[in-house]
């Protein structure tokens, strides 16, 4: 997902995080960053990816996941 989206490592480690605890509040006591740099850091995911919200970020990342998600070209 990294490299077909072009995520940072911070991105990546905030996506990581967002996924398995959920929410800006948790994610930023997780990795010890403030709120508004994970809502930053959330903002371009979202630009990035297309995904509106949250929700439509975890089905991205299922769909992704998925046997059955056809690569992207």
């Amino acid at each position: 997902m990294a490299a077909i989206y072009r995520l940072t490592p911070s991105e990546v480690r905030v996506l990581h995080v967002i996924l398995e605890v959920g929410g800006v509040i948790p994610t930023s006591l997780v990795l010890h960053l403030g709120e508004s740099t994970v809502k930053t850091h959330l903002r371009h995911i979202f630009q990035k990816t297309g995904a509106r919200n949250q929700v439509d970020l975890v089905k991205l990342v299922a769909g992704l996941s998925s046997p059955l998600a056809q690569p992207r070209s």
